[in-house]
């Protein structure tokens, strides 16, 4: 039974309840939508950072270290001591600039970079490498070149000395020998006539022998100090006292040679003088 005027406040509440719950789910709904769509571009941008920046960010730190290696081991190639080292550093930075490559292409297919900027760089230290590695090959050619001749030079004094000194031991004996015969002489004018022999003949052959053995030798010396000069500044006067002992031993061999010919001996004197001469001589190796 309808009570009247209460029919209608009773139809107005329940329209209202309804709606009010139609409304709240109306906003759940709107609410879980919108949370959704969220989540969706969260994880787009989880998805752009681990597909995308990581990736770009990984390569850049991987780039950034082999720069700073080539550049350690450029070092390593300037300082090389010998053929395998050198060539080991050259293949370090073959295998470096290969890889910085690769990297600045992946970078600038994922549009991280203008790669014109990075190939710049690369391209530069490529061309400083080869100018260093052929630097380095030089100066390791020259130090090969350098201990081969101080061989050889070390070679042609021993044979010098090999020739030249029995000379002076045969000269010594003979002058010591002829003073003690000398002595036991009774005779004024055969004592007179011995020593002036042995003037002449054993006591010049002993002093001019000595004298050039000694000369030689220092010569052979100063172009061993020639070989490890650092300072080409030091040439000049090392060239000029070259050139004073050269001849001081020109004339030397003269005198030894007057007291009797020997070719073995000039030959052996002027191989050790020749290591000074010419344009293949120590001091062009040097200059």
């Amino acid at each position: 039974m309808k009570i009247p005027g209460q029919g209608g406040l009773r139809v107005g509440i329940g329209t209202r309840v309804y709606g009010a719950v139609g409304g709240i789910l109306a906003l759940t709904i709107a609410a879980s939508t919108l949370a959704a769509l969220s989540f969706s571009r969260v994880g787009d941008t989880m998805r752009g950072l681990v597909d995308e920046r990581f990736p770009v960010v990984e390569t850049s730190l991987e780039l950034a270290q082999l720069a700073t290696t080539a550049s350690a081991v450029a070092s390593q190639l300037a300082g090389a001591a010998d053929d395998k080292a050198r060539e080991a550093a050259v293949a370090r930075l073959a295998e470096g600039d290969k890889r910085m490559r690769q990297l600045i292409e992946d970078l600038a297919a994922r549009h991280a970079i203008d790669p014109a900027t990075f190939v710049r760089p690369i391209d530069l230290l490529h061309d400083k490498v080869r100018q260093t590695d052929e630097a380095t090959r030089s100066r390791i050619a020259i130090s090969r070149e350098r201990l081969s001749r101080a061989a050889d030079l070390a070679k042609a004094r021993d044979a010098f000395n090999q020739i030249v000194m029995p000379t002076v031991d045969e000269a010594q004996f003979n002058l010591v020998l002829g003073l003690e015969t000398a002595t036991e002489a009774q005779e004024p004018d055969r004592i007179k006539a011995t020593l002036k022999a042995l003037s002449e003949q054993e006591l010049a052959l002993y002093g001019a022998s000595l004298s050039l053995v000694a000369e030689v030798n220092e010569i052979y010396g100063l172009l061993r100090e020639v070989i490890v000069l650092n300072n080409r500044e030091l040439l000049v006067p090392a060239r000029e006292r070259y050139q004073a002992l050269a001849a001081r031993i020109g004339k030397g061999l003269g005198a030894v040679e007057k007291t009797g010919a020997n070719a073995k001996r000039s030959a052996a004197t002027e191989a050790v003088v020749a290591f000074g001469n010419g344009k293949d001589s120590l001091f062009t190796l040097r200059e």
